[in-house]
């Protein structure tokens, strides 16, 4: 997937899948909150978060397949997840559209 794409992508939903993700810290040298511990969807606000600068996207290869059941984080915090997301998706168009009128609720309608 082309970065712009990869980006793009970002708005909707968390399009790399972060257990196969690989990475220096120090190469995002001065990111504040590089990976936000207090959001539940701390991966997709990881991504948001990175300078529009920075490039990342996926390989056409499977290089991983992930487990879904039942009990997993993902399904027994969908809600908490999903408002997490959109709370990043919102900073990133305030910070970067200068959008300011904008609300959770507008960002759900995507």
């Amino acid at each position: 997937c082309h970065p712009v794409l990869a980006k793009w992508k970002m708005l909707f939903g968390c399009s790399l899948a972060h257990p196969t993700v690989m990475f220096r810290k120090a190469s995002f040298g001065g990111v504040e909150n590089m990976y936000p511990e207090d959001e539940e969807a701390e991966d997709h606000c990881c991504w948001l978060n990175q300078p529009l600068d920075c490039e990342y996207g996926n390989v056409a290869d499977v290089v991983c397949y992930i487990r879904r059941h039942g009990v997993s984080r993902s399904a027994t915090k969908a809600a908490a997840l999903k408002l997490s997301s959109h709370r990043g998706v919102l900073r990133f168009l305030q910070r970067h559209c200068n959008i300011e009128v904008l609300q959770i609720e507008d960002i759900a309608v995507l």
